[in-house]
């Protein structure tokens, strides 16, 4: 059976070898890490045994998502390894310091062939670095945005003296960064581009389900979804203010559009659906509130098909709204002393994955830090559902945006992202191995 998927997603095949074994540890961070490894781990096992070299061990830290993909266990909840920003790191520092010990230890114990870490590249550039069996090829997945911030660089500096054998890129500038830093180096594109192709039936499908019921009720609605992102505090940031945001265009709605009634409806993880249900019993504007964990693609699509726009925190998340060609505006608030050192450090001005992908077009609103008001938010809120040139602009975008991200093979065919990935961790594995051979 995997044989024959193997072939049929045009695996390619090694012949005449031994058949050997292959063991794995990787580590991921945070909800968007997982969906990424949950892929990539399905397709390293098929294109493992399409190579003779079969994946025989998975060990590591992650969640539901890669659990589901062939994870024995996670050796301790993702969560705990999942912080961002200067302050709020320094704040968890002592158990982020027992947590990366835990997993250095088992690592080294386990002496695997790859060790596969995915973004988080503070955690994951410390693991790397303390794995002590030269035996083990390090690929990390996620390139650092070494092209966002001055001194970027460093990070790249990090992976080298980490000794990765292979950085897998999910942008196509970032690999000649990565080579000009000393490491070997892949596009593999983004995963969000197998995604939207697989789940696009379920976006039309809910798209349509919605007209017809308007349709059946004649009472027209407008759905605004709300992601106010996936990290504890995020939420803690952005639930005030998109409280506030909804309020404000509330108020205004039944001059924008009196003939419909607004609706707000959150996705959120499903760790934080209590929360947020919690925070509608007293929400301004009628809503609703889906959970999806960060692979559930389907939940995803069939929730955005039912949108007319979205709110979200900047992130993985404005891709994949961009990519089912939903209108967006994009925010974000974080503690004072991160946003000051963001407005400092920062090379480009964008932080939503559209605009960086397509930066002589920007197509998305963003409202970040200070510039985040209510007030700022509600306006361009209302734009995005209701200007049919703002709304244009982001949908138009859609094609061009899914085709910068999508990788191709030698002969100009279009690969899946986590195909790439495992063909680039297989063959970092086999030069590895003739290098020792030769030693």
């Amino acid at each position: 059976m995997a044989s024959r998927l193997a072939r049929r997603l045009n695996f390619g095949r090694g012949g005449g070898r031994d058949c050997r074994r292959l063991s794995v540890w990787v580590f991921a961070g945070e909800p968007s890490g997982d969906a990424i490894g949950a892929r990539v781990l399905r397709a390293l096992r098929l294109e493992a045994e399409a190579r003779n070299d079969p994946v025989t061990s998975v060990e590591g830290v992650g969640g539901p998502a890669m659990l589901a993909a062939g994870l024995r266990a996670s050796l301790f909840p993702m969560a705990e390894a999942s912080v961002m920003g200067v302050a709020e790191v320094a704040a968890s520092l002592p158990s982020l310091r027992r947590r990366l010990a835990q997993a250095v230890a088992a690592v080294n114990a386990a002496e695997p062939d790859v060790l596969l870490t995915i973004d988080s590249k503070g955690f994951s550039f410390r693991l790397a670095k303390a794995v002590t069996n030269e035996g083990t090829t390090k690929v990390h997945v996620v390139s650092p945005s070494w092209w966002a911030w001055r001194g970027g660089e460093r990070n790249l500096r990090a992976l080298r003296v980490a000794g990765v054998d292979e950085v897998a890129c999910l942008l196509p500038f970032e690999p000649e960064g990565v080579r000009r830093a000393g490491m070997n180096a892949a596009f593999v594109g983004h995963p969000v581009v197998e995604e939207v192709r697989e789940t696009a039936g379920a976006f039309r499908e809910a798209r349509d389900a919605r007209r017809a019921a308007e349709a059946f009720t004649q009472k027209k609605t407008t759905v605004l979804v709300l992601m106010p992102g996936s990290r504890d505090q995020e939420l803690a940031k952005h639930l005030p203010l998109f409280r506030e945001t909804c309020e404000l265009l509330e108020r205004r709605w039944r001059t924008i559009d009196p003939g419909s009634e607004l609706r707000v409806d959150f996705l959120v993880l499903p760790q934080h659906e209590h929360r947020i249900r919690r925070e509608l019993q007293t929400w301004p504007v009628p809503a609703t509130c889906a959970a999806a964990e960060a692979d559930d693609g389907v939940t995803r699509a069939s929730f955005l098909g039912g949108a007319d726009a979205a709110l979200v925190a900047a992130g993985t998340a404005t891709a994949h709204v961009f990519a089912h060609g939903v209108p967006q505006v994009v925010a974000y608030r974080a503690h004072f002393v991160t946003e000051w050192l963001a407005r400092a450090l920062a090379k480009t001005p964008h932080a939503s994955l559209p605009n960086i992908a397509l930066p002589t077009v920007a197509p998305v609103p963003e409202l970040l830090g200070p510039r985040a008001t209510p007030a700022a938010l509600a306006d361009a809120a209302a734009r995005v559902l209701r200007d049919e040139s703002a709304r244009r602009a982001q949908i138009e975008a859609r094609d061009a945006f899914l085709d910068v991200l999508t990788p191709r093979d030698a002969s100009g065919a279009k690969v899946a992202p986590s195909l790439a990935v495992a063909r680039a961790a297989l063959d970092a594995v086999e030069a590895k191995r003739r290098e020792r051979a030769k030693s």
